[in-house]
């Protein structure tokens, strides 16, 4: 029996799997930072478009969300434009936070609740490239099929994948993915022409992508083999 044990400890180590257990909004820490894409981080309130109708012509600026949280450490995207917030006329948010949530779009000048929506995860202080250990948000109204949550590692390797229940109109679920090893980004992918959008996006504090070990050791060497280099270029010199 232990023997057995073991190989099957040995078996999920080698395949790569992952058993995680399902994160919840009180596994965050007091530091963990809410977007409610209500407002702006100066405090401006976003101006939304209102749904439905759920696809058409972006005709206010001031809804389009890309790089205005980069100081929180998160960028948005879907489909190479800002993600659009979108005011909820049919009360679906109630419980969460109004008046706005978060779509995607179908391209630069359509948004659409069935738009896929990226997160990138920056280090605030430079902007480059960072990480998050834990991410969740709400979703609204998934109707037809589970939306997928899925995180990556800074290297673009998935993570974990985890969904978005159905529950139809009015619905409120929650997804969220635990890493210890980082989180880079998040893609969270609409099947078909489903009506999703998500609010309260949670994360805890970004830091810079970490320096794997294997590359401190390269640039070590490297840099011990230029120190050699030169001491043997200084003694030629004496000679």
């Amino acid at each position: 029996m232990k023997n057995s044990f073991f190989g099957l400890v040995v078996s999920i180590l080698f395949s790569g799997a992952v058993i995680a257990a399902p994160v919840e909004l009180s596994d965050f820490s007091s530091s963990a930072i809410t977007i409610d894409f209500d407002s702006k981080p100066d405090g401006t309130p976003i101006t939304g478009i209102l749904v439905p109708p759920y696809s058409g012509s972006i005709s206010n600026p001031d809804s389009v969300i890309d790089n205005e949280y980069s100081s929180l450490g998160v960028i948005f995207s879907s489909n190479n434009s800002g993600a659009i917030a979108v005011q909820d006329s049919t009360s679906q948010l109630a419980g969460i936070s109004s008046p706005n949530a978060l779509i995607g779009t179908i391209d630069s000048s359509n948004y659409s609740t069935g738009g896929p929506i990226f997160i990138e995860f920056v280090d605030p202080l430079t902007g480059l490239q960072g990480v998050t250990t834990q991410v969740g948000a709400f979703s609204l109204d998934v109707d037809i099929a589970p939306v997928s949550f899925t995180a990556f590692d800074f290297m673009g390797n998935e993570l974990e994948t985890v969904f978005f229940s159905v529950g139809g109109d009015g619905s409120i679920d929650f997804a969220g993915i635990n890493r210890d090893e980082g989180i880079s980004s998040v893609a969270i992918n609409v099947p078909g022409t489903d009506f999703f959008a998500i609010d309260n996006l949670i994360f805890e504090p970004v830091k810079a992508v970490p320096v794997p070990p294997a590359l401190i050791l390269f640039a070590s060497g490297l840099i011990g083999l230029i120190g050699i280099a030169r001491r043997k270029k200084a003694l030629l010199l004496k000679e």
